[in-house]
């Protein structure tokens, strides 16, 4: 006599396969849970806030501890470049910092070494005067007059059209040719008329521990510099129309040397470009710092760098090939 089987129906073939898979699933979920921290987010708050029922938001980071959020091929591409160029004595020391502004991806090489920002402080002098202009416009149309200086024999870049002694300018002219022209002399006159308590208070808000006086020279993280790029292109702190004026004069400066010597001309950069000397022992040294948002389609980015070394074209070398390399790895990954 012979047995008769039974097909496995259709549909208990599919129960089985999901009962299956939910055990890999939940197996695969529990070894993550276990294994892996998940992302933590840290608020950046506006610093000191007198609000009594809002606390303003200024930035989100995301834990930076976390390996996920790392770009990994892109840290490994500069640590190589980095170690290359302080082998063939190009270069003493430096610190990266490169930051995603859409997805929060990350690289940062000694990004906590201090420096002193000298030029990059021009930043925060621009966004003093646009703060005070949000609740007083006249402000950006007051004249001062230019009595005479030569802070611009220090600049790196020098600017096209200075100032004349014995002239007149508007707040607002200044600003234009601080940021835009690179004019030390501009950025001094500005200093010396802002109100310092409104100058203080931005570093205060931002929560940055660093006090603007020309005759004491200080020192700031790079990482904690980025901060004034990013509440400005995410319009943060001040209101949307200066934000986007702000990073317009940036934009407009000059990028012929530093990082933006190394993009393609098609990208636009909106970034501060400082340098400075200093002497270890009886020997001279020069120091090179750039920082600003570069808009590359779609995703753009941050890019910080300090370096110093005794060469000051080295420097300059050195901040154009960084540029090339963090914009090729990023035009790789968007590319494919």
């Amino acid at each position: 006599m012979r047995i008769r089987t039974k097909a496995i129906e259709p549909k208990w073939f599919l129960v089985i396969s999901f009962f299956i898979a939910g055990l890999f699933l939940g197996g695969l979920g529990l070894y993550l849970w276990l294994n892996i921290q998940p992302p933590q987010l840290r608020k950046i708050h506006l610093s000191g806030s007198s609000y009594q029922y809002i606390n303003p938001l200024l930035a989100v980071d995301i834990g930076e501890s976390h390996s996920f959020f790392q770009n990994k091929s892109l840290e490994l591409k500069l640590q190589g470049f980095i170690n290359a160029q302080k082998e063939n004595h190009s270069i003493t020391d430096t610190a990266v910092y490169f930051r995603d502004l859409e997805t929060g991806t990350w690289t940062g090489i000694n990004e906590g070494l201090n420096f002193s920002p000298g030029n990059l402080l021009k930043l925060p002098i621009m966004i003093t005067h646009f703060k005070l202009a949000e609740t007083d416009p006249s402000i950006l149309g007051k004249s001062l007059k230019f009595y005479g200086g030569s802070l611009n024999t220090h600049n790196l870049l020098q600017p096209t059209d200075s100032l004349k002694t014995g002239s007149s300018y508007t707040v607002d002219e200044l600003l234009r040719r601080m940021i835009a022209n690179g004019d030390g002399n501009a950025a001094a006159l500005l200093f010396d008329n802002v109100d310092k308590a409104s100058l203080d208070e931005v570093f205060s808000d931002l929560g940055v521990t660093y006090k603007e006086d020309k005759g004491k020279p200080d020192f700031i993280s790079l990482k904690a510099y980025t901060i004034f790029f990013r509440v400005l292109y995410n319009a943060t702190y001040l209101n949307r129309d200066f934000s986007e004026k702000a990073l317009e004069l940036l934009v407009d400066a000059d990028n012929s040397i530093g990082i933006g010597a190394g993009l393609p001309k098609d990208i636009p950069i909106a970034n501060r470009l400082g340098g400075r000397t200093f002497t270890v022992g009886s020997k001279q040294f020069f120091e090179m710092h750039d920082c600003g948002v570069i808009y590359y389609p779609s995703h753009p980015y941050l890019l910080c760098s300090v370096v110093q070394g005794d060469n000051l074209n080295n420097l300059k070398s050195f901040l154009k090939e960084l540029g090339g390399i963090v914009n090729g790895e990023v035009n790789y990954e968007y590319k494919h």
